[in-house]
């Protein structure tokens, strides 16, 4: 039996928990959820509605990063001292491999008010070179790709999938990730539009806040 792809998950909230759903339904990933305070009988009650959604652990926000292979997923309030936090546990090993960051938050209401000029992830690409940097690991590749902000949770994490193939626009400046999402999307019935380096995902933080106007109602959480 070929060996499933380990995803982590940092954040256990609604949308956190649709993007892990989605990604069990079609069998191909181990999903690995990483947060501050692991409430593992929410998630089995959330995540074992069908006998399909085995193949998933809760643990802390560095196991998560440990175990996932390739890609995690940060599902987190898009705040620079929660992302600050999360990256100091993440920072916590001495040595780490190249991951794929996909940052899926929206701007915080008084960022969106105030015209922000940078988006979260770039916020987040800043915070995690800065740490790179500090910690002299100059070879170390961890890139920051925005996506999944605009596809909602409720459909994501539907039991059925119906209808056609949705797009989600993704954004971000290394080709090779983009394109190793790319393929992930396909797989979980997704296509990609690829709208150009990172500095483009402030549009789609601000296209989110004028098209989901209760996107509040979803709750982040880690």
């Amino acid at each position: 039996m070929e060996k499933l792809e380990t995803i982590g998950i940092i954040g256990t909230g609604n949308y956190g928990i649709a993007i892990g759903k989605r990604l069990l339904k079609f069998g191909c990933f181990r999903v690995v959820f990483g947060s501050r305070n692991p409430n593992k009988e929410y998630l089995k009650e959330c995540l074992t509605s069908t006998d399909q959604f085995t193949e998933f652990e809760v643990t802390s926000i560095k196991e998560a990063w440990d175990k996932s292979q390739k890609v995690v997923f940060f599902a987190v309030s898009a705040t620079e001292s929660v992302y600050e936090s999360v990256i100091n546990e993440i920072f916590k090993n001495k040595t780490m491999n190249e991951k794929i960051i996909v940052d899926v938050s929206n701007l915080t209401d008084n960022n969106y008010i105030s015209g922000s000029k940078l988006s979260n992830a770039e916020k987040l690409q800043n915070l995690i070179q800065a740490k790179i940097k500090a910690y002299n690991q100059k070879d170390l590749k961890l890139s920051v790709v925005k996506g999944f902000n605009l596809i909602n949770a409720y459909s994501m994490s539907a039991n059925e999938i119906k209808g056609n193939i949705e797009t989600i626009p993704i954004a971000g400046d290394d080709f090779e990730s983009k394109e190793y999402l790319a393929k992930l999307c396909n797989i979980i019935g997704y296509q990609i539009n690829d709208i150009g380096g990172l500095k483009k995902s402030l549009e789609l933080e601000i296209s989110n806040r004028k098209t989901f106007v209760d996107w509040y109602f979803f709750k982040f959480d880690f």
